[in-house]
């Protein structure tokens, strides 16, 4: 599966915040607020909900790369032979993530 390309922005659009992306701006997300007590998220709410979608491509790229970073450092550091990526705790916690924004089974 992939996501729209990048850069990914935020557009406010009156009652929805807008999260626009690739090379034609589509709309990618939206996110309804309204200040009424009815309506529990706000508009401050609205605009950080879509600020941290927008940057999920970005945090994906780095993460992805945050991974193969800590893998080599450990492989370096501890030069074990049976020394297993997949099951170190930080490892574990960034393939599931990794799972999560892709759509793979983790």
């Amino acid at each position: 599966m992939a996501h729209t390309p990048t850069p990914w922005g935020v557009a406010d659009a009156g009652q929805f915040i807008i999260v626009e992306g690739g090379p034609r701006n589509d709309d990618i997300a939206s996110f309804f607020y309204r200040d009424e007590a009815t309506v529990k998220i706000s508009r401050e709410a609205a605009l950080a909900n879509a600020a941290l979608c927008a940057a999920a491509p970005e945090m994906l790229a780095a993460l992805k790369a945050a991974r193969a970073t800590i893998i080599a450092a450990i492989d370096q550091a501890v030069h074990l032979p049976d020394w297993d990526p997949a099951e170190h705790r930080v490892i574990k916690l960034i393939d599931a993530a990794i799972a999560k924004a892709t759509g793979e089974a983790a």
